[in-house]
């Protein structure tokens, strides 16, 4: 499966409930497409984290007073109501046969069997992100240049999975990540 499309109108399509869950469940089938796992989705839960969601995006420009929020802002509360009320009811993993995948494989399945709560979450945000950073001003995309390491990543899932990460640092960690000299 090719990375699902995402447009610099995610966050309005994601205005609604329908929308909201179109591009969470094409997010996280691709995150486990080819590694035999099989999603069950909680719609109850995926209302609740689209609710939470709208509602926190809705009140930031009172609460903040920084006009509409940014797609980093946006993210960060996507990732922790994603993290906070996960629309996965099971990360099915049986019928893998683990001895017969191919290592990279095997160690995807066993990542999202660990941290796919945090790393769905996370990824999401992050890759919506890069998307507006990548095509900033209508230049072409080029993600490449914004890859996470693995170590990054682990660092950050641990973190998620254990801490209680607020979405004022998730999206302050979104917009560190892809910091611009500031102008003065």
């Amino acid at each position: 499966m090719n990375t699902p499309q995402l447009t610099r109108n995610i966050f309005n399509d994601m205005t609604s409930l329908k929308g909201f869950s179109k591009a969470v469940q094409d997010y996280y089938i691709y995150l486990v497409d080819g590694t035999g796992i099989k999603l069950t989705f909680d719609d109850r839960r995926m209302a609740y984290a689209h609710e939470f969601w709208n509602d926190d995006i809705n009140a930031l420009p009172r609460r903040m007073k920084s006009g509409d929020p940014d797609h980093f802002k946006k993210s960060g509360f996507l990732a922790f109501w994603l993290r906070r009320e996960p629309p996965i009811m099971c990360w099915d993993d049986r019928g893998v046969e683990y001895d017969s995948l191919p290592k990279s494989i095997a160690f995807q399945v066993d990542y999202l069997k660990t941290y796919g709560r945090e790393y769905g979450a996370f990824m999401l945000g992050y890759s919506i992100c890069r998307h507006f950073e990548s095509t900033r001003n209508g230049g072409a995309y080029d993600g490449s240049r914004y890859d996470l390491t693995q170590k990054y990543v682990d660092d950050m899932m641990f973190f998620m999975k254990r801490m209680n990460v607020s979405p004022h640092a998730l999206f302050m960690i979104y917009e560190s990540l892809f910091m611009r000299t500031p102008k003065f």
